[in-house]
């Protein structure tokens, strides 16, 4: 069954029968033969396939959900068997943003590698969330709303976005007083990982202000983003951690303070029981990110 288990992880990550035939170094007949087989002895399909491409069912989807749950716990007792839960080791790869990962996320793993050299840290920083199993991530580091229910996961601390402007920009177009004077001041969205552009969701307290803005600039590039805000280009809204060496240098200053944009980080991660790695990766990133005061 493990044999299995291990097929199907493979095939499910794989655009093509031909593509897992040549990693798993056998035939396309080989691992035709093997889908078949595995199908007839679940009583479903699991894969839609024809000549050119193959899709995973809904069945599919669960069965390669649950390879890689089961996977990860023979992994964990293998490790608690050999006496090695407590000396991390091996391989662990990391999903992050381009803003977060480079900032923060990328510093973290260096120390951590540093920390633990028998583990192998392989960071992927992308525009989008990746899709944890077919990319083989053992966890993924998510800044904001969480749109995937299909992961576990853990909150790594809570994260507020500030709305900040330039010196210069403030006093040629002056200061909103409330978040409803937004829209008639210039404005720089970031449209990240599928989020509704031009809708600032703004709480102060338990008070909640959905404010449409109407940006005169946007991007995917959190970054891009601030440094526009700092070349006087208009009002941002970003992270306190992004913010800091703008503030510290003057660059920029926060504005309505009070009114926040909740994003918090989470790790996310596929299957129920991480290895020793990935475990001793989310402790240390909650203690680096504690000490350095953005939790």
């Amino acid at each position: 069954m493990t044999d299995d288990l291990r097929f199907f992880t493979v095939l499910a990550s794989s655009s093509s029968l031909s593509e897992a035939a040549s990693r798993l170094g056998v035939t396309p007949a080989a691992v035709s033969r093997h889908l078949r087989s595995l199908e007839e002895r679940l009583g479903t399909v699991l894969v839609a396939r024809n000549s050119r491409q193959m899709t995973l069912t809904e069945a599919g989807r669960r069965y390669q959900a649950g390879c890689a749950d089961l996977l990860g716990r023979l992994e964990e007792l293998e490790e608690n068997v050999g006496g090695r839960n407590d000396h991390p080791h091996g391989l662990i790869r990391i999903n992050a943003s381009y803003g977060f990962g480079r900032a923060v996320v990328a510093p973290a793993a260096a120390a951590f590698s540093e920390r633990y050299p028998d583990v192998a840290v392989s960071l992927l920083l992308t525009d989008t969330a990746l899709d944890l199993v077919a990319e083989k991530c053992d966890l993924g580091i998510h800044v904001g709303e969480l749109r995937e229910n299909r992961y576990h996961a853990r909150r790594l601390f809570i994260n507020r976005r500030y709305l900040a402007a330039s010196p210069g920009y403030l006093e040629e177009a002056g200061v909103p007083h409330s978040p409803a004077e937004l829209s008639e001041f210039r404005t720089i969205d970031i449209a990240e990982d599928g989020s509704s552009a031009g809708v600032w969701q703004l709480m102060h307290g338990t008070h909640r202000q959905r404010v449409k803005v109407r940006p005169l600039l946007t991007t995917n590039s959190s970054e891009v983003a601030t440094d526009w805000a700092a070349a006087g280009r208009g009002i941002v809204l970003r992270s306190r951690w992004a913010l800091t060496p703008y503030l510290e240098s003057g660059a920029l200053r926060i504005i309505l303070p009070e009114w926040t944009m909740p994003s918090d980080a989470f790790a996310v991660y596929a299957v129920k029981q991480l290895s020793t790695g990935a475990r001793f990766f989310l402790d240390f990133f909650a203690s680096y990110v504690k000490e350095r005061g953005l939790s």
